[in-house]
């Protein structure tokens, strides 16, 4: 695995309640597969994880789509492999070389940087208008723009549950984009019947 020596952290969400409406917030479907930032509109295409590892190898389809794209851009997603019916499965994403009948998608939530200017102090419902935009031309489904909801969080919650979907992301929108932070303004509305859980173990003493 490759380090970059220069990478953006991205914005992170905090943990959240229940589901709820706001007039001041948005809501998008949070997705189970890798937080990816892509760099785009240079010479070569940077893919990376959270941590600055390169993706561009792990992922070469959505580093090859993302050369459709002829702005200098900055962009923040999550990297999902999805199955023939629509449904993600992060199994199958770690698995990737022994599914091949799914297909990856990077689905793109946030803009940093457009044509080399910083626009992460802009309000995030325009951040996400100028990502919209830049998307439209690029005519690859590996590429696709995560939509969103605006004040109805509660009933969003509940066709993503139906759907079986691992939650919802609420998100200020009007908020900045704070790079490297755990914010108070992105929140985390997971579906409560799934669990985290560590599994541990030991082995009998060497000596």
């Amino acid at each position: 695995m490759t380090k970059l020596s220069h990478y953006y952290k991205p914005m992170l969400a905090s943990p959240g309640g229940n589901s709820f409406d706001d007039d001041n917030w948005l809501f998008e479907i949070k997705w189970d597969g890798y937080r990816a930032i892509a760099e785009c509109g240079a010479r070569k295409i940077k893919l990376y994880s959270r941590n600055g590892i390169s993706f561009n190898e792990k992922f070469k389809p959505i580093a090859k789509a993302l050369e459709k794209i002829k702005h200098h851009a900055v962009l923040d997603g999550e990297i999902v492999w999805i199955d023939k019916k629509g449904n993600p499965s992060f199994q199958k994403l770690q698995q990737l070389e022994d599914n091949p009948g799914g297909k990856l998608v990077y689905y793109v939530f946030d803009l940093l940087f457009l044509d080399k200017k910083d626009i992460r102090h802009l309000p995030l419902t325009d951040r996400k208008a100028l990502l919209k935009k830049l998307l439209a031309p690029v005519k690859d489904p590996a590429i696709r723009y995560n939509n969103h909801v605006l004040k109805k969080g509660a009933a969003f919650f509940t066709s993503a549950i139906k759907k079986n979907l691992e939650g919802v992301i609420a998100k200020k929108a009007d908020g900045a984009y704070t790079t490297g932070i755990r914010s108070k303004e992105w929140l985390k509305i997971k579906n409560r019947t799934s669990m985290e859980a560590v599994i541990a173990g030991y082995t009998a003493p060497q000596k």
